[in-house]
């Protein structure tokens, strides 16, 4: 990824609490048009999402949800539905890679509303990294998956 070098709308980290017993931390970054990325504070929004495991509800408010469905949400209702964004004459194209770790490993998700979207990941265990090509298809708008790095 190529993420936009603004802290906030390219890249954004949520370092772990001191009083969290279980030491959450989540970055995610950013690719896409980057006036809207900036517009929507993207990175940071989707960052938050993940953490707190929350997708934007009727009116604004915060619902609680899942990791896979608080990325999907991201693209299709922060960022999409960002006035922005859906009143803007130009496409609103985005992809996103977020990371969080969590007691037992780590978690990689992805998602992207582009025709493709390609990333490759790897860990100090691993020989060579994996990647993936994602194709956006017939299966809808957004495109989103993952991948689970267990911590002994």
């Amino acid at each position: 990824v190529g993420p936009a070098a603004l802290v906030g709308v390219g890249t954004a980290v949520i370092p772990a609490d001191f009083e969290d017993s279980e030491n959450i931390t989540v970055a995610a970054v950013t690719s896409g048009t980057g006036e809207h990325m900036a517009t929507t504070m993207a990175s940071q929004k989707c960052a938050e999402r993940l953490y707190f495991c929350t997708k934007r509800g009727r009116g604004g408010t915060n619902t609680e949800t899942n990791e896979e469905e608080a990325m999907e949400s991201f693209v299709l209702n922060d960022f999409m539905e960002h006035p922005g964004v859906k009143n803007s004459h130009s496409a609103g194209a985005i992809g996103v890679m977020a990371v969080k770790k969590m007691p037992k490993g780590y978690f990689l998700h992805f998602a992207h509303n582009t025709d493709s979207f390609a990333l490759a990941s790897m860990h100090s265990g691993e020989r060579e990294p994996k990647c993936v090509m994602s194709r956006i298809g017939d299966s809808g708008v957004v495109v989103q998956g993952g991948r689970k790095i267990r911590v002994e």
